[in-house]
């Protein structure tokens, strides 16, 4: 999908673009495996990546 950091893509976080960024972040899971690994890698806190 995005596969870019996060913080670049919070200017999609409109309505429109909000589920594009919770795909992008359980993408992200799946690859790393974990919740510490993927808030790392898209430099998001832990409770973030839970939700």
């Amino acid at each position: 999908m995005f596969h870019h950091i996060l913080p670049q893509l919070y200017g999609l976080a409109t309505q429109e673009g909000k589920p594009a960024l919770r795909l992008e972040i359980v993408e992200v899971y799946r690859e790393r495996g974990g919740i510490r690994k993927t808030a790392r890698r898209l430099s998001i806190s832990r409770n973030t990546v839970r939700k």
